[in-house]
């Protein structure tokens, strides 16, 4: 449990320090505490299977994050049910990577170029 906290603070300062990287390292560490300490269907495991998802997306890693995002839909689907406020939010951000998905490859990551240059 110990872990799991360092871990998720650790994830929530690199992402206000904008080092998306960093925060990905950290919310994945935290992921497998958050497997070994709740069942696979609990809310938490799918609430931190949405950050890890987000982060991958943010990353540009847009396979891998998509894997991440549908397993945090299954979890979502059972622990919480599809009418679920955050099932709502998923579906959105799910539309959005796969947009991210259609794009031509030096598009992917515009964004976040775009956010760089302006820090």
């Amino acid at each position: 449990i110990i872990y799991l906290r360092f871990y998720d603070k650790a994830t929530d300062v690199c992402v206000i320090l904008k080092r998306f990287d960093e925060a990905l390292v950290f919310a994945r560490r935290s992921l497998l505490c958050y497997r070994r300490c709740y069942p696979k269907n609990h809310p938490k495991l799918a609430i931190q299977l949405f950050r890890v998802g987000k982060l991958e997306v943010y990353c540009s890693l847009l396979e891998e994050g998509m894997s991440t995002l549908n397993e945090c839909r299954s979890v979502i689907s059972i622990a919480l049910g599809c009418d679920h406020e955050i099932y709502k939010f998923w579906e959105e951000t799910h539309r959005e990577c796969e947009y991210g998905l259609n794009l031509p490859p030096h598009f992917r990551n515009i964004d976040r170029q775009l956010t760089d240059r302006s820090l």
